[in-house]
This record gives structure tokens, sequence and C-alpha cells, in this order.
């Protein structure tokens, strides 16, 4: 069936197309952008998956639009800001965002689970990120790939892949997280996190001969 023809269906057939679409090509994560003529991959939160990728000519339905124009969006401008305190070494503005106990796992040659009961515990691993970046000239933290994942009104999860640059693009290493945002009150804390950044970090300041 040609894609202009799946317009004309009702929002449950057309969630089941899409369904089967999404199991013959990779899926993509963009920006929506529904104000210009161009198809562009977007995320869209389904029951069985959390992101597809949209042939040309189809739109998500509108249940799905609305959906993913709250949490998710929400979610995401939550992380923009969180690494924004990490780009300007605002450690204490870090430590804001960990909702306590907060609980971190880590990858290594012996993966590492870190529940950390309040502020002070948090502390020292930041602080150790912050100063590990500055000896490198890391200045930029950029997104080349998130997914979120709505579970409720009150949780989000985000998997994102980012690049550490400096100020002229120069990426030093890249590293993936998976970030549990939760609502606490009317804003969202970062309750867990799980990711790989800390080996690649590591092997990046060694590989430019700098002492830990």
């Amino acid at each position: 069936m040609k894609p202009e023809r799946l317009e004309a269906f009702s929002d449950s057939v057309f969630a089941v197309a899409l369904t089967v679409l999404v199991l013959k090509m990779p899926a993509l994560v963009l920006k929506p952008d529904y104000k210009s003529n161009n198809t562009k991959p977007i995320a869209y939160r389904a029951t069985a998956i959390s992101c597809i990728a949209l042939a040309p000519g189809m739109r998500p339905p509108k249940a799905g639009r609305a959906m993913r124009n709250c949490v998710m969006i929400e979610a995401e401008q939550a992380l923009a800001v969180y690494f924004e305190a990490y780009k300007e070494s605002r450690i204490e503005d870090i430590l804001d965002w960990f909702l306590f106990p907060c609980h971190f796992v880590s990858d290594a040659d012996a993966v590492a689970l870190m529940p950390l009961p309040d502020r002070e515990a948090a502390r020292p691993g930041v602080e150790r990120v912050v100063k590990w970046h500055r000896m490198l000239g890391v200045t930029h933290r950029r997104i080349v790939r998130q997914t979120c994942m709505e579970l409720s009104p009150r949780i989000s999860c985000i998997d994102a892949v980012v690049d550490l640059e400096d100020d002229a693009g120069n990426k030093f290493y890249d590293f993936e997280g998976l970030y549990t945002f939760v609502r606490n009150g009317a804003s969202w804390r970062v309750a867990a996190i799980t990711h790989n950044q800390i080996p690649r970090l590591l092997a990046c300041i060694r590989a430019r001969g700098l002492q830990l």
C-alpha cells in the first residue's frame, strides 16, 4: 500500500502499520519538524516501541504527537540543562539535579555499582569528571543521538550518545548513557545513570600522556 493511502487509516490501524514498518528499517531519532513539508524521521511513543522511522509522506497520529509534546520533551530539555551545568563546570548545579538516593552504574572491567545516599557522596565523582575534562580541554557535550522513553507521566528514560569536543569541534571521545528522570514536584530530577563514560574518558587521558 502506498504511504499516502495510510493517512486515511484510523489511528489504531496506522499504529499497526508503523509497527510492521519499523521491523524493516533502522529506527532513527531526530527532533520532530511539523512546520515544513520535509519528511524527517521522528521519535514516536507507542506501547511496543519507543521510536520508529516514518516512510516519505507519513505522519504520526495526532494522539502520538500530543504524547510526545509533553513528558518526553520536558525530559529532553532537562537533560540539556544538566549537560550545560557540566559544560560550565557548575558542580553545585550538577549535584542539584540528583534525586537521592541516586544510583550510578558505570562500565569497567568489574562493573561499578554505586548507590549514592546524599549530595556529599556524589560530589567526588562529579568533581573528578569536571577536573579531567579541564585537563583535556573539553568545552562541549554534543548529543549525537537520543531516544526518549516515557514510562509514565512521572518517569522518563533517555538513552543518549554524546561526543565530547573542544571549541573547534574536535572530538576527544564519546560515550553512551541511560538517564532515568523522575518528576519531583514541579521539576525533573536524575534518579539513576547507567553509562560507559569513565573507561573511555580515562583511555582518552592516557592516550594524550596526561597524568591522572
